[in-house]
């Protein structure tokens, strides 16, 4: 998949449809042909492309969270939050299983599901840099502050481990320096 990887996501496809017709029983095959169509926003080939995978390979918890993103796509978002749990279900490794869900949850106003897979999340990864920006957006009332000053802090010191860019550090080091004015503002009181 070097031609993805390159961003020739159209000769991806077409070599993935060749692929496709040689090995049928391929759900790899069917799965990446998925994900092609979705970077091309082929919205519904994708989701095509994705169930058929699903129906050979029920069980692969990396088809159900590539289901959970064309739903997204789709806007979708009841559909996209059952994927993204049915993916998490079968493998808790695959954190993007999770952030989607939690992304999901959000959309849909289910805050106290997002807050609760989010902390089960960050305890596990701790200087993940996509699970401290989500745990930004959740309500006061849902965020445990505990958690968040840590995050804030991990955010100030710069320890956070994971690929970020100047954009994303500027606007996650902004809202920690808010959340740490509010503390200290509260603690004044």
């Amino acid at each position: 998949l070097t031609l993805s990887d390159r961003g020739d996501h159209r000769k991806a496809v077409q070599y993935l449809n060749r692929a496709a017709i040689l090995h049928p029983e391929s759900w790899a095959t069917l799965a990446s042909l998925a994900g092609e169509y979705l970077e091309l926003d082929s919205n519904d080939l994708a989701l095509k492309t994705a169930l058929e995978a699903l129906d050979l390979a029920p069980e692969q918890a990396v088809i159900h969270h590539l289901l959970g993103e064309i739903y997204l796509r789709r806007r979708e978002v009841e559909s996209a939050r059952d994927s993204f749990a049915r993916g998490k279900d079968l493998d808790p490794s695959i954190i993007e299983a999770g952030i989607g869900f939690i992304r999901s949850c959000l959309d849909l106003g289910d805050y106290s599901s997002a807050a609760s897979e989010l902390d089960s999340l960050i305890s596990r990864h701790p200087l993940s840099l996509d699970l401290m920006k989500l745990y930004y957006d959740l309500p006061a009332e849902f965020a445990d502050n505990a958690t968040k000053e840590k995050i804030t802090k991990t955010i100030l010191d710069g320890s956070y481990v994971q690929k970020d860019t100047p954009t994303g550090r500027a606007f996650l080091q902004t809202r920690a320096y808010e959340f740490s004015e509010d503390i200290e503002n509260t603690w004044a009181h």
